[in-house]
């Protein structure tokens, strides 16, 4: 009878044990960007074997991701390839106050199937004009931010109008990768996390495009106001900040946040700058003249070139009358203007902007060639760095269209 008692007692006090078990468990909804489509099923899988909860992973486009959260779509937490988008989920009051976390640096790379005749390795980003080529997969600009790294990529070497006919473009950055993985495409650009994937590293090689060539791919993460449960939402997001996340992230090879503030040692341009170029970024980081650009070509006193930051105010697109026609990869809803421009001296002069917008410096109705500059700054505040020939007495007219936002930060300085 004692020894029926004890295991009636045992039996309860596992029916118990098993009971708070299940109550301490979770289900999460995560909403990520698909670079993280490898990686995240290594943490995931971790996550869920450690804790005892359940994490339901939805791939996809950081842009759609954004508009369907905006709208109230019922994710717990969400991971962006780009930090704007949670950064204004924020500001609309959409997210857990102090959860915006930037927790990783992407990359991108040109990648081709192994039996491609181009020597990507050897061409670099010479090879999206292989003779061979006849469809190039990207994301799509609008809304996948690996999309818009790769057009900026391909305008930093000049190349985009040349090979822009000839897009495949991707719902997101992994189904980019399997068009040119399954044949759908002769070559892509595509996310340095997915080439490095067994599945795909076994089946083709890639160039990694240079840091300096596209705006730096900050991805940011959050938990949304509509969490379930938000105390496990944010163990998830904790989890991704410590040694096991990070552990996974570096061997997709992510830049880590706490590797360096700007880029890692082999392409950080913040090292060892020389002086004029130390005094842009520190410029850079500095309140400056604020300026109101201009919506159309006319009478206006000129900018003048100097140490100093100008904090320039542009229009909505569709009010100003552009003087050169800009990148067709623009989304619909940008700020644009135009400012006049003339220098002391005749010799280079730098324009460094804050965003990485479309810039052109034109005299009359003609666009001057741009002058690689070395370094290419892309640190520190300073996004986008181009070089220009101009000469003493000309009102020369800069052009920036394609900006997010309608505030841009610029200094102008002699080389």
């Amino acid at each position: 009878m004692i020894q029926g008692s004890k295991c009636v007692v045992i039996v309860v006090a596992c029916v118990l044990c098993l009971w708070a078990t299940a109550a301490h468990s979770a289900e999460i909804t995560v909403a990520a960007a698909s670079d993280l489509n490898f990686a995240f099923k290594e943490i995931v899988a971790d996550f869920e074997k450690k804790t005892g909860n359940t994490v339901k992973l939805s791939l996809g486009s950081s842009g759609n991701f954004f508009a369907q959260i905006s709208n109230g779509a019922p994710f717990d937490v969400f991971f962006s390839a780009d930090i704007g988008y949670p950064k204004k989920l924020e500001e609309a009051g959409l997210t857990e106050p102090g959860t915006l976390y930037m927790y990783a640096v992407g990359r991108i790379v040109v990648w081709v199937p192994k039996g491609s005749p181009i020597d990507v390795g050897s061409l670099g980003i010479k090879a999206l004009q292989h003779q061979s080529v006849k469809k190039i997969a990207i994301a799509n600009p609008k809304h996948a931010p690996y999309g818009r790294a790769a057009v900026a990529a391909m305008e930093h070497y000049k190349i985009y109008e040349a090979v822009k006919e000839k897009f495949v473009l991707g719902e997101n950055i992994s189904q980019t990768a399997q068009f040119v993985q399954t044949g759908g495409a002769d070559i892509g650009v595509i996310a340095l996390s997915l080439a490095v994937a067994p599945a795909m590293k076994e089946t083709g090689t890639y160039w990694e495009v240079p840091l300096e060539a596209y705006p730096r791919l900050e991805q940011g993460a959050v938990v949304l106001k509509t969490a379930k449960d938000v105390r496990t939402a944010r163990a998830f997001l904790d989890y991704i900040k410590g040694p096991e996340g990070t552990a996974v992230f570096r061997r997709y090879g992510f830049i880590l946040p706490q590797q360096t503030a700007q880029h890692p040692t082999g392409h950080d341009e913040c090292a060892n700058l020389p002086s004029n170029s130390a005094a842009v970024v520190s410029a850079m980081a500095k309140p400056g003249t604020k300026v109101n650009a201009q919506a159309t070509r006319g009478p206006a006193a000129a900018l003048t070139p100097a140490a100093e930051r100008f904090e320039v105010t542009l229009h909505p697109a569709e009010r100003v009358s552009l003087l050169a026609k800009p990148a067709e990869s623009e989304p619909a809803a940008t700020f644009a203007g135009l400012l006049p421009i003339s220098v002391p001296r005749d010799g280079v002069y730098r324009i460094s902007l804050s965003t990485h917008l479309w810039l052109e410096m034109l005299n009359g109705d003609t666009k001057l060639e741009r002058i690689r500059l070395d370094p290419r700054l892309h640190c520190g505040t300073v996004q986008k760095s181009l070089g220009f020939p101009l000469k003493a007495g000309v009102k020369y007219w800069l052009q920036l269209s394609g900006n997010k936002s309608p505030e841009v930060h610029m200094v102008i300085t002699t080389e």
